[in-house]
């Protein structure tokens, strides 16, 4: 897209089309969204699109096609073996990426499943920048694994680096020797990273990990399912490509990869799918699962005229100018957005602007899924559908329990030429809007199904039927039951009431037998209960629970390298670290029915006293506590009291072969310092260890060291 310069005000995006055909838009009144959204069980993908002004939940298959493509759909050839549509498709598609042999799908992740059956055997596992909800769910069906190997500065919300997409090299090697590369099912890259706000990989990075992997042997796979954007972000952000055309840098992205597989419904602009073959040994290994899942090999589940619209936009794909718009649209709004001080992914990526919802909404934990609750808020406050890109999309942990996201977002997505600027500037005007109220958002979700994906959830708020069991200063943690609306499985989850102020909103749930609960806070917790469930309770430690606590302790002492200790201290010497730690720092406890199943801990990392804001926290489950969302329940409440305490910065120190651990901090917000390898010798083996470290607070010039916690504990029921 040129640069439009203005006259008199600042250069804004510029629509570089007509509009020709136009549908009609309403905005329903407040009360009315609301009545909708309660309809819709406060799911936001079962609202009706007539009653939505902006749906920007995705900007597939919603794409604004050209006049050239809505006529070229006149040319179809509709037959059903042969069609002369199918060959116009792949010859240019071959003219585009260089590889000859071209096999349709219906979208994308029909592609997928294709791809996954072919290469995914029980025990494979497959490299990925970073997983789509679909490409990693059928890796996982069929028994295989996925790694998403990420560089750790990809995941920071807030940076300024181009290519927040790209993979980490060293990581890819490791694992392939850790694995073993006969044990590898491909390494796949995806050229914008959809959930993890669009954001783009270089071709430098795609050309150095593409060329590890053909080291081992191992087959190689691009998603090209954003690749209009991501083409973009190369041709404007990468040195060495800014001389290149566009049609010469998707050459060059084509020449390295033995698949490359596309949904349709984004790249191109139209509806539909496919997988490029380079081999033709590979080619005809796969055509069958076409036949099989799809349609015949010459239209594979699209419609010919999709097809004809599809050639053309595969053309307008390579238009500088018409995939500008997209980006530069969605750049104007994250800029503007962060102008007003709403929390943003930067720098904007494509397919949408991402909202980042933990920092709007920090008291609602990720087990509650805040970017759910936020998407709901925008609709009710502005009529806009965003779509939930957080712990809600993710899909649980072998063991049932939640798989916290790395990153809790709204996709705010931009369907290619359908909005113009001053709806975008409504948007804009709306989001403000929501975050100088977010005090106001207290929606809280309760579960997701076992047997559907996110978006077919029938998503409860919660009842009031409640029972008192006791009253308690110290408690502000319970469990409940809810159960799935369609499959009427169980879950448990773990509710969280350690914030200022929560808002209660209800509507039944379905067959449901329990009584579901939930208190706003108040100076005296209240716990509550379901009938069979059991009551948690955050409290201080006390010297009488040592006994228990050493015994959890000793646990990970003797029989793992999670601490470099030897053998678990003497009673005395453990009691004697207990009243030097709590002289200072606090130390809790985590009771289920009364008996301690974990504990977690703050103490310094170093002893010089100009490292007094630093803290270091610790926590320990018995092993059979594990999984359930205790142990952060007991984080969430020790990061409340040291931001109390007044201080800035912790500091995890962790086995780097705890990669759960490491996965933990990371979704409690926690960034990867740095790793010392084989720096300890224990059970026969050498360990490393890796730092990890959150800011809690701001602290520009201190006026005083951190308070000790007993001190403000006094003044402060709402601590444990």
């Amino acid at each position: 897209m040129p640069e439009v310069k203005f006259y008199h005000r600042p250069a804004v995006p510029m629509e570089m089309h007509k509009v020709k055909i136009v549908q009609r838009l309403e905005l329903l009144p407040a009360r009315q969204r609301l009545q909708k959204m309660k309809k819709a069980h406060f799911n936001t993908f079962l609202l009706h699109n007539k009653d939505i002004f902006m749906d920007m939940l995705t900007d597939s298959g919603v794409n604004a096609m050209s006049d050239d493509m809505q006529a070229g759909m006149l040319r179809a050839d509709d037959a059903y073996a042969g069609s002369e549509t199918f060959y116009r498709m792949n010859q240019k598609l071959t003219e585009i990426f260089g590889m000859e042999y071209f096999l349709p799908a219906h979208q994308g992740r029909a592609c997928e499943h294709i791809i996954a059956v072919h290469f995914v055997k029980p025990g494979k596992t497959a490299i990925m920048n970073y997983h789509f909800t679909t490409s990693k769910a059928h890796v996982t069906r069929l028994g295989g694994k996925v790694e998403e190997l990420i560089k750790d500065e990809g995941l920071i919300p807030n940076s300024d680096l181009p290519f927040k997409g790209d993979i980490d090299l060293d990581k890819v090697r490791a694992c392939i020797e850790r694995e073993g590369a006969e044990n590898i099912a491909y390494l796949r890259l995806e050229a914008g990273t959809n959930l993890i706000g669009g954001q783009p990989i270089s071709y430098q990075n795609m050309k150095e990990a593409v060329a590890i992997a053909k080291e081992y042997g191992i087959p190689t796979v691009l998603d090209a399912s954003l690749l209009q954007d991501n083409l973009y972000f190369i041709k404007t952000r990468e040195e060495c490509m800014k001389d290149k055309s566009i049609r010469e840098i998707t050459r060059m992205i084509g020449d390295l990869f033995d698949l490359i597989y596309f949904s349709g419904r984004k790249f191109g602009f139209g509806r539909g799918g496919g997988c490029m073959v380079r081999d033709e040994k590979l080619f005809h290994a796969m055509e069958d699962y076409v036949t099989m899942f799809e349609g015949f090999l010459t239209y594979g589940g699209m419609s010919v005229k999709e097809m004809e619209a599809l050639i053309i936009g595969f053309d307008e794909t390579m238009d500088l100018d018409i995939i500008s718009q997209g980006p530069q649209f969605i750049r104007h709004c994250v800029d503007e957005l962060v102008k007003c001080g709403v929390p943003m992914i930067t720098p904007g990526g494509g397919l949408g602007a991402h909202i980042n919802a933990r920092e709007i909404v920090p008291h609602i934990p990720s087990t509650e899924y805040p970017a759910g609750a936020v998407s709901v808020a925008m609709y009710l406050c502005g009529g806009i559908r965003g779509m939930e890109r957080g712990t809600l999309s993710e899909e649980r942990n072998p063991d049932g329990s939640e798989h916290i996201a790395s990153v809790e977002m709204i996709r705010l997505a931009f369907p290619r030429r359908v909005f113009t600027l001053s709806q975008t500037e409504y948007v804009i005007d709306r989001v403000k809007w929501l975050y100088d109220h977010r005090h106001l958002i207290g929606f809280f979700y309760d579960f997701k199904s076992f047997c559907h994906e996110c978006f077919l959830l029938i998503l409860n708020l919660i009842r009031q039927n409640t029972k008192v069991i006791g009253t308690t200063t110290n408690a502000a943690v319970y469990f409940a039951r809810v159960y799935c609306h369609y499959c009427q499985r169980p879950w448990i989850s773990l509710l969280c009431d350690q914030v200022t102020r929560r808002y209660n909103y209800s509507t039944p749930i379905k067959n449901s037998c329990q009584s579901l609960t939930r208190t706003h806070f108040c100076r005296k917790i209240k716990i509550y209960y379901n009938a069979g469930e059991s009551a948690m309770v955050i409290r201080q430690a006390k010297e009488t629970d040592l006994p228990v606590i050493l015994e959890i302790y000793s646990h990970y002492v003797t029989t793992t390298a999670y601490s470099f200790e030897y053998t678990p201290p003497a009673p005395d010497e453990f009691l004697a670290r207990f009243r030097r730690i709590t002289a200072q720092f606090p130390y809790f406890v985590c009771e289920m029915d009364g008996e301690v199943v974990g504990y977690a801990y703050a103490d310094a990392p170093f002893e010089r006293a100009a490292y007094a804001w630093c803290a270091e926290p610790s926590v320990y489950l018995r092993p059979d506590a594990c999984g359930k969302g205790l142990g952060r329940a007991l984080y969430e409440a020790l990061e409340q009291a040291l931001t109390m305490q007044g201080y800035r910065v912790l500091y995890a120190i962790i086995t780097s072969s705890n990669t759960q651990s490491i996965a933990f901090h990371q979704a409690l917000g926690y960034r990867r310092l740095a790793d010392f390898p084989d720096c300890g010798f224990k059970l026969g083996g050498w360990h490393g260890i890796t730092w990890m470290e959150k800011r809690l607070n701001s602290v520009e010039m201190p006026t005083s060291k951190p308070a000790k916690y007993k001190e403000i504990v006094k003044y402060n029921q709402n601590l444990p």
